[in-house]
């Protein structure tokens, strides 16, 4: 029995494994399917990943080109000239290749306003696909840079120009670089309207103001100190008394400041002050006129003290020769007083024009002073040692007291040699030996009294 239970154990036991396996093969087969589903499924996953982003890749680089094209078309433009139409721009930019009304709503991006009447100066963008003929177009980027390259040297001229001497070549130079910012002025003003140029014509723009601003400050400075030299000049003519030594000269330094003025009011184009320097210069040419008729006076007048001189030194130079004579005393007297009022010019020596004649009639003055002096001098000394006699005699008739009871030999020299002196003193008009005589006959007198 119990083997017979055992084989049947034995066997069962071995049908179940049997299934066991089986199942166990069909898990496995189907776990070996769905994992190889499970790889296709991946991979599809993978291979629509790597298609999406290749596709992402292209719309990128897609986008990226576009932006590129836009950035072409954008800064790339056409300035209508006059009399053209839109159909003959497009024509010669984009031969047979273009769309008006394609090219009309590109535009609109740029300007709402924009239509199909093309006016002067007007923008026009073209979508670079269209293009043939890009050389017809104008870079605008290569344009900015060049026009603030430009301002950058327009600032540095400005400067320049008023740091340094003004000319009229420098001033023309200013001139014509504000008619050229000015022209670029009413360019960047169209260009302001357009979308994609705005900002930078804005900025442009401001960049042209301010330094038209500043070369306008600058000049109207410039002016400003003309004026005020002009002022000067008027005040300095007006105000001093033109009938001094070296007036033709400061004349005509004010003629040539005048002329110089001229030059800078012309180097700006303000001719309203050349009647104003026409006027002073009048005035100026007037003076000197004047002045030369004083000088003529002042020769005239020198001409005559040169007689004068002249005359009084041929009255002194035979005096004295023979020794003091009483009638030529007065005469020398005379001499010496008038030599004192004759006049020196000396105001007149800074003058050139009256350099030489002044020195001959200075150097005759001089010579007939010096003479006079010479010869009054000498009838001092002459007259002073025959005073001395007396006075010596006096002296020693007081030491020995013999002056006592000489009162005849006293009033002798009182009424006689003292009286002859004192009357040459007089004749010379020399006060010191009046009062030396004086003295010594208050003293004789002293003593006859006593």
């Amino acid at each position: 029995m119990k083997s017979e239970l055992e084989s049947i154990i034995d066997d069962t036991e071995s049908k179940f494994n049997d299934l066991d396996r089986k199942i166990r093969n069909n898990i496995d087969k189907e776990q070996s399917n769905a994992n190889n589903f499970k790889r296709k499924i991946t991979k599809s996953i993978v291979g629509l990943l790597i298609i999406a982003a290749i596709g992402y890749g292209s719309v990128e680089a897609y986008k990226v080109k576009k932006k590129q094209d836009v950035l072409f078309e954008s800064s790339k433009y056409y300035q209508v000239i006059e009399g053209e139409t839109l159909e003959t721009i497009a024509e010669k930019i984009c031969n047979n290749s273009y769309n008006l009304n394609k090219i009309i709503e590109f535009n609109k991006k740029f300007d709402e306003k924009f239509d199909s009447i093309a006016e002067k100066g007007e923008i026009i963008h073209f979508p670079k696909k269209y293009v043939k003929n890009s050389e017809e177009l104008t870079n605008f980027i290569y344009e900015k840079t060049q026009l603030n390259e430009k301002i950058q040297k327009n600032k540095n001229l400005v400067e320049i120009t008023f740091n340094g001497n003004i000319t009229k070549q420098k001033i023309d130079r200013i001139y014509d670089m504000v008619d050229e910012l000015d022209s670029n002025l009413e360019k960047l003003k169209i260009f302001k309207q357009d979308n994609y140029f705005k900002n930078d014509a804005i900025l442009l723009l401001n960049q042209i103001v301010n330094i038209k601003e500043n070369t306008k400050n600058k000049i109207n400075s410039e002016i400003e100190k003309i004026n005020t030299k002009f002022q000067l000049v008027n005040n300095t003519f007006y105000n001093n008394n033109w009938e001094k030594p070296g007036t033709i000269e400061k004349l005509e330094y004010l003629v040539s400041k005048n002329t110089s003025l001229r030059y800078l009011y012309g180097c700006f184009g303000d001719t309203n002050m050349f009647s104003e320097l026409d006027k002073i210069e009048e005035q100026i040419n007037k003076k000197k006129q004047d002045y030369l008729r004083i000088l003529d006076n002042v020769k005239d007048n020198i001409n005559k003290d040169k007689y004068q001189v002249e005359g009084l030194q041929n009255q002194l130079d035979p005096l004295l020769k023979f020794g003091i004579q009483n009638k030529e005393l007065p005469l020398i007297k005379e001499i010496k007083a008038k030599t004192r009022q004759i006049k020196d010019y000396s105001n007149w020596k800074s003058e050139k024009r009256l350099e030489e004649q002044i020195n001959n009639y200075t150097a005759n003055i001089n010579k007939l002073n010096f003479e006079v002096n010479n010869k009054f001098n000498y009838a001092v000394s002459t007259i002073n040692q025959e005073i001395k006699k007396y006075e010596n005699e006096i002296i020693y008739g007081e030491k020995t007291g013999r002056i006592k009871g000489a009162d005849a030999r006293l009033n002798y020299i009182i009424k006689n040699p003292l009286a002859m002196i004192k009357n040459r003193y007089e004749l010379l008009g020399y006060q010191k030996g009046i009062e030396r005589t004086n003295d010594l006959i208050n003293k004789i007198n002293f003593f006859i009294k006593n």
